[in-house]
């Protein structure tokens, strides 16, 4: 890893060297091409054709082949946070859905409504979420004394609709990392 690499790119990089290979093939195609000067910020939850071709292998595989060692809903939040990842918003939907009142789940439930635009959705599951784990490491991260998931959400929702540049690219970075972040503890 470069000094110029962005965080959210280490944090991504970083996973895919602990993370078991079957989760690290679904993380593997969302990574901007090098060279390209693509930031992974601006692929997250989006569909782009490397993750279009894995898609449908994704949808079917079973949670419990991602994440052996972790069957049941560990691995199905895995699963979720993939799908979204990769913009099947509706996928990772029903799974958050269906684990609702799990912190990890409501968390991918909040980014999931962020990302669709349904700001004041996604408010509502940060609420429910209350404090989690990958907080501290977002807050060391952006370099503040607490994350507020509903204040970055905000923040983001500011830039996507009138931020120049370099804001924009700045809360994308920084939502890749929460979701790198949250794949990671998933994972554990």
């Amino acid at each position: 890893m470069s000094d110029s690499t962005p965080p959210a790119d280490q944090l991504f990089l970083a996973l895919l060297e602990t993370a078991p290979p079957t989760v690290a093939g679904f993380v593997r195609p969302i990574l901007p091409p090098e060279g390209s000067g693509e930031s992974l910020g601006d692929r997250v939850g989006e569909t782009t054709p490397e993750g279009e071709a894995i898609l449908p292998r994704l949808r079917e595989t079973p949670g419990d082949r991602l994440l052996p060692e972790r069957p049941g809903k560990p691995a199905e939040l895995v699963k979720a946070g993939l799908l979204l990842l990769h913009g099947d918003l509706d996928a990772s939907h029903r799974i958050s859905q269906a684990y609702e009142g799990d912190r990890d789940a409501d968390a991918w439930h909040a980014l999931m409504h962020r990302l669709e635009g349904d700001y004041g959705n996604s408010g509502y599951w940060w609420r429910r979420v209350g404090a989690h784990p990958i907080f501290a490491d977002l807050a060391q991260l952006v370099g503040e004394p607490a994350w507020d998931p509903q204040e970055f959400t905000d923040r983001l929702r500011r830039a996507l609709r009138g931020g120049d540049e370099a804001e924009r690219a700045a809360v994308r970075s920084v939502q890749a990392a929460e979701f790198a972040l949250l794949l990671q503890h998933c994972e554990r």
